[in-house]
């Protein structure tokens, strides 16, 4: 992963580790890491083994400002925190065994 040494490298060194959901050949494993003044998270999820019709729920996040709106430093979307830890995200995994995605989300300031 070309972004990975030194955009999010402090994220998983130093940021605050919380797992959304265990490893488990049925449903993905992800992984979010925060800073310490929640102004980004990054996700990690990968699945085993893909399933034909296996539902992808949303994953809800943990430890985000409440009243932030966090951008997408991919794909440009902004979502509001409340939304993300209250209901989730969708994370997009790709059909097929051992897939894997990476979402990173910035905090947006005030204007």
């Amino acid at each position: 992963m070309s972004i990975w040494p030194n955009r999010l490298r402090h994220l998983v060194q130093h940021g605050r580790l919380d797992r959304l959901s265990p490893p488990s050949d049925d449903t993905p494993s992800v992984v979010q890491y925060t800073a310490p003044d929640t102004s980004e998270t990054l996700l990690l999820a990968w699945r085993r083994t893909s399933r034909h019709g296996s539902p992808q729920p949303p994953v809800r996040l943990r430890g985000l400002t409440p009243e932030a709106r966090y951008r997408d430093a991919r794909t440009g979307a902004v979502h509001q925190a409340a939304v993300l830890t209250g209901y989730g995200m969708h994370l997009g995994l790709p059909p097929g065994d051992w897939s894997s995605a990476a979402v990173h989300l910035i905090r947006e300031t005030e204007a």
